[in-house]
């Protein structure tokens, strides 16, 4: 019994895969999203770190983005193998 338990939590596990909704309603999201986030009163905060942090990111995928608080502020996204 616990085996067959198993084998359907795996099969099940692997099968589901879905989008990502915060402040939307799980049916508006929209359907080219892995995410999608909606507020009318606040932001969306992405990572912030040092210049020495973000280079020493190992592999980076392309479109990483990141915002960095030391000079020269601002954000950077990587991309064909280099931030910019």
């Amino acid at each position: 019994m616990r085996l067959i338990l198993l084998i359907v939590a795996i099969t099940f596990s692997m099968a589901v895969s879905a989008q990502v909704g915060i402040g939307v309603n799980f049916s508006n999201v929209d359907p080219s999203a892995q995410l999608e986030v909606s507020s009318a009163n606040k932001g969306f905060l992405v990572p912030r770190m040092t210049s020495s942090q973000r280079t020493g990111i190992s592999n980076p995928a392309s479109g990483l983005l990141v915002y960095q608080t030391d000079a020269p502020i601002g954000f950077y996204y990587f991309s064909q193998g280099k931030w910019k």
